[in-house]
């Protein structure tokens, strides 16, 4: 039966430095193996707690993608509301621009709405920088939790 377990193990050049580390330093001496299906254990812990590690952090990106896209979708509507008022506002100024007073017919029908494209492009820019940041957050924070949790099982694994 021994002869088939080894026939069973892949080849040496197939283990990675550290599981050859991890194998060398539990299994001294012939009679180590005894004490393999505590070995076996400790190794399923091990991988389900990493599993469940793994999920726990797939669940934080998850939501920090859900927060993400409702704040996309809460500037989108932004959007909608500017639109609206920028269409409102010129509107407004054709009805005024029949002033009999031509410096205030120019004022309103050509400044006004200039000056309002010129606002709204400002506040367009303004939360796209706003979403660059907030992104950036997110993903920083998702990167130092993937590289906390990296850093720990390796430490786990020496």
């Amino acid at each position: 039966m021994e002869n088939s377990m080894i026939k069973n193990l892949p080849p040496l050049s197939y283990l990675s430095p550290s599981a050859i580390s991890f194998l060398d330093s539990k299994h001294h001496a012939g009679d180590d193996l005894q004490q393999a299906p505590s070995l076996l254990l400790e190794l399923q812990t091990e991988c389900h707690n990493l599993d469940q590690s793994l999920l726990d952090l797939n669940q934080k990106l998850q939501n920090s993608l859900i927060a993400y896209a409702s704040h996309g979708d809460r500037i989108g509507v932004l959007f909608g509301y500017i639109n609206a008022q920028l269409i409102n506002l010129q509107s407004s100024t054709c009805v005024s621009g029949s002033s009999s007073d031509g410096g205030s017919e120019h004022i309103l029908g050509e400044e006004l709405p200039a000056l309002a494209k010129e606002v709204a492009r400002v506040e367009t820019v303004r939360m796209y920088a706003d979403i660059r940041k907030n992104e950036r957050r997110v993903l920083g924070e998702t990167w130092n939790e993937l590289r906390a949790y990296m850093k720990t099982e390796r430490d786990r694994a020496e």
